[in-house]
């Protein structure tokens, strides 16, 4: 379920997760994927300002982590759910270091190389903006989408990245991509919106924004998106109900 890579497919993933700990749990690589989903969940709840939301699933995630690691030191996927966790709190060394280790453990592994590529970003353009330091021709990430091209969060991580190195054609195929994965994923459609936008697509952004808003109504990245949508095409009446 965590596969989608939204709100509910994080929750459902820790839900189904939870059944099998009821059968042994002590079962290392089910906490470690717990762990992973929970991760990320913490980090699309930051996404949408619910900080104590994520602040929760955050802290559950590094204790899982490192139970999982404890339980089985020699079990790839603890490693890598260590390393989702340092990505997410912006320890790229150490978010790295886990990876290598991931690696190492199975060479095999698509999401350890992607994990390796999203801890390593160029110190100097990382002052400016953590996308724009992402090298879009990392070996890391070449070997991710070898290893395994059905995986939505490779996608919406290369579309933000090709979105902030402006380069929008790039963006919108690996927007779309994610999409083709993850059909109910509510920030691919923002981001859409977001690029026609910057395009001058105003009628195609608000088609983005609207499908966005149909999966789940509160979003209010999107719900300001449909602002400036208007705003755009200078209806600032219609404008001023989104903001």
């Amino acid at each position: 379920s965590y596969l989608l890579f939204t709100d509910k497919g994080y929750r459902d993933a820790i839900k189904f997760f939870d059944k099998a700990l009821e059968i042994d749990k002590k079962d290392a690589l089910v906490i470690a994927v717990k762990a992973e989903a929970q991760a990320l969940l913490a980090r699309e709840l930051t996404s949408k300002n619910d900080i104590l939301e994520a602040t929760k699933f955050e802290s559950k995630s590094f204790q899982n982590a490192y139970i999982a690691s404890e339980l089985q030191p020699e079990l790839g996927e603890a490693h890598r759910s260590l390393s989702m966790i340092y990505f997410i709190q912006e320890r790229f060394k150490e978010g790295k270091r886990e990876a290598e280790k991931a690696i190492k453990l199975n060479k095999e592994d698509a999401e350890a190389y992607f994990l390796l590529w999203l801890n390593s970003p160029d110190k100097e353009k990382l002052k400016l903006s953590y996308y724009e330091a992402l090298d879009l021709n990392a070996e890391s990430l070449e070997k991710a989408l070898e290893l395994n091209s059905d995986i939505a969060l490779f996608y919406l991580e290369i579309a933000n990245a090709c979105s902030s190195q402006e380069k929008y054609i790039q963006s919108i195929a690996n927007y779309e991509k994610a999409l083709e994965l993850s059909p109910d994923n509510e920030s691919a459609y923002t981001s859409l919106g977001y690029l026609n936008i910057e395009n001058s697509n105003v009628e195609e952004a608000l088609k983005m924004f609207d499908k966005a808003l149909k999966i789940e109504p509160n979003y209010v990245e999107a719900i300001h998106g449909k602002g400036l949508a208007y705003l755009k095409n200078k209806d600032r009446i219609t404008a001023m109900e989104y903001f």
